[in-house]
């Protein structure tokens, strides 16, 4: 299940995506250069998350929050503790019409 999906960029304007997801039970997290499906992967050091307030990416739901409460939280540890900022946030709802 898809958490969030993020399009980021620094003070460079370089684009990349991050895209937290749940895999096994876990949250995992994917990030890569670019806007588009696939881009070149980016160890999530990039990020440079923490330089101000030594925030970590979330790894849990310990807060018990829903997926755009969780989501918003993570948007808030980028744009306030990373060199990255958060340009949009790509809808998680599909709905397939009957």
């Amino acid at each position: 299940m898809k958490l969030a999906h993020l399009q980021l960029h620094d003070s460079w304007d370089n684009k990349q995506t991050l895209i937290a997801h749940i895999k096994d039970g876990s949250i995992c997290y994917r990030y890569y250069t670019g806007w588009g499906s696939s881009g070149i992967p980016l160890a999530l050091d990039n990020l440079c998350l923490g330089y101000k307030h030594r925030s970590s990416l979330p790894l849990d739901n310990h807060r018990d929050l829903s997926v755009v409460e969780w989501r918003d939280l993570l948007c808030g540890i980028i744009n306030t503790d990373s060199t990255k900022r958060v340009i949009n946030v790509i809808p998680n709802e599909v709905t397939f019409n009957k």
